[in-house]
């Protein structure tokens, strides 16, 4: 389990899309499907140490980053602790073709299955490709985040980056607790409206699907 800062944490039982992703990951552990990968292009010059604690300050803000998971009695469950972690600045602006160079850096990145109960759901890289032009690049599983939250953090931090360039301290903005969203998927599940949409969209699946057969011939009876 990674490194922690909270020894006794509240722990949690998956959501149901949680599970669905966490069972799916169990049948193909070398997978990397679920790990959702993008990249901002800076512009401009960067101070890599402001970005980082711009960056850590995000990461405090959304308990998503911050989720660890453990096998229990009551099956895998997950906690949220704020992680040790590291940002890696790595300058590529000396390659032949620094974009390239970068471009293959995040994809054998993203090709890393993510061990979720060894590792972070999450990780980051700043790249340089030329003195005034990197790439910021992110990854979370799907577990934790999808490709509408990670733009919401892409956001959020140029948010905190601008501020503290100009020699502030962004205020803090968090996300909102995970277990208020696990409490209204609870909810939601429990719920006449849960039991109509499934109605509906049971309704709209085809369930009679005429058999065709694959053989090219047929073979006599008896």
């Amino acid at each position: 389990m990674p490194a922690c800062v909270n020894p006794n944490p509240v722990t949690y039982p998956l959501s149901a899309a949680q599970m669905e992703i966490w069972l799916a990951q169990q049948i193909n552990p070398r997978s990397p499907v679920y790990n959702i990968c993008q990249f901002t292009e800076i512009h401009g010059a960067v101070d890599s140490a402001l970005f980082e604690a711009a960056l850590r300050q995000v990461v405090a803000e959304a308990e998503s980053f911050c989720l660890q998971f453990i096998e229990s009695s009551d099956g895998i469950q997950q906690f949220v602790s704020l992680p040790d972690w590291s940002l890696p600045v790595i300058d590529l602006s000396a390659e032949v073709d620094p974009q390239a160079a970068a471009e293959a850096w995040m994809k054998a990145d993203y090709e890393q299955p993510t061990d979720l109960l060894n590792n972070l759901p999450f990780g980051f890289a700043l790249l340089k490709v030329a003195p005034d032009r990197f790439f910021w690049y992110q990854r979370c599983h799907h577990i934790a985040m999808d490709g509408a939250g990670g733009r919401l953090i892409a956001q959020r931090m140029a948010q905190v980056y601008s501020a503290r360039v100009k020699g502030v301290v962004a205020q803090e903005r968090p996300f909102g607790p995970v277990a208020l969203l696990l409490e209204n998927d609870v909810r939601y599940r429990a719920s006449a409206h849960f039991t109509k949409d499934w109605e509906v969209w049971s309704a709209s699946v085809v369930t009679t699907v005429s058999s065709r057969s694959v053989a090219t011939r047929c073979s006599p009876c008896g």
